[in-house]
């Protein structure tokens, strides 16, 4: 009998070996209606899978980290909520430096209604990196690092999920849904985030209260506080004005329906 020990190579391929395996089919690319595919073996079970891993529990923490990054689920939500909500900060804070702190935005082609469609020119990461230091150039600091920013992450993690109108999401049985940001394992890809752009019915109404010349009291009505960029035009003045006006619009007409919808319902 051999007094050899066995290879770290040798024990790998006796463990492979040991491990049941099923062939599973995977698509490789996809062109027009054909696709090249292959078959790969995979682990059997999540017994399997752990031994192969070298680590118990390695099957249960792969699938909850997929869960986590996975487009449409925890980390792609949490990223776009939160980038959305530093906007929001940034331009209540330097109103003035508006066109610098919004996300890029650009046109892509059209939409169904035949309009152009706007989508971000720029990832959340990237958004980030590049206002970071106008933040701190305005707050006359030598930077603002993004741990500044951590009570917006943990405010969006409070979140509830709500639909447009403001009330509660639910589910198809009409269950409440809860966090906006949360752990879902079915599936669900909701795609590319696109910028939130004013529906024509509300941008009509702002250009009109704009053109009759009473934006600027319309506003001052219902609370809005509007700071024109110092470097606007009266052109780039009055479609910022209509906007203003067209968003608190919307803004109204959803709290309305909200009342209705609401009304009764938690009594």
């Amino acid at each position: 009998m051999s007094n050899l020990t066995q290879t770290p190579v040798a024990a790998s391929i006796a463990t492979l070996a040991a491990i049941a395996t099923v062939p599973k089919q995977y698509e490789m690319m996809k062109i027009g209606g054909a696709a090249l595919s292959f078959s790969l073996p995979v682990p059997a079970s999540i017994e399997d899978y752990d031994r192969l891993a070298g680590k118990p529990g390695a099957a249960l923490e792969a699938a909850v980290d997929n869960v986590v990054y996975r487009a449409g689920s925890c980390l792609p939500e949490l990223r776009y909520q939160f980038v959305t909500e530093l906007e929001k900060r940034l331009l209540q804070e330097f109103p003035e430096h508006a066109e610098q702190l919004k996300r890029k935005t650009k046109t892509n082609g059209k939409t169904r209604a035949g309009e152009e469609k706007i989508v971000f020119a720029e990832a959340e990461a990237e958004y980030v990196r590049r206002v970071l230091p106008i933040v701190a150039s305005l707050r006359n600091l030598d930077e603002v690092p993004i741990t500044e920013f951590q009570f917006i992450v943990d405010s969006v993690m409070e979140m509830e999920d709500l639909k447009e109108d403001g009330t509660p999401n639910t589910d198809d049985a009409g269950n409440l849904i809860g966090k906006l940001v949360r752990f879902d394992p079915s599936p669900r890809d909701m795609g590319p985030r696109e910028p939130k752009v004013l529906p024509k019915t509300y941008k009509a109404a702002g250009d009109a209260i704009v053109a009759s010349g009473r934006a600027d009291a319309w506003l001052e009505k219902y609370g809005v506080k509007f700071i024109a960029p110092e470097d606007a035009d009266e052109q780039k003045l009055n479609t910022l004005k209509a906007e203003a006006v067209g968003w608190k619009i919307k803004a109204l007409e959803d709290a309305e329906r909200a009342k209705v919808n609401l009304a009764g319902k938690y009594e």
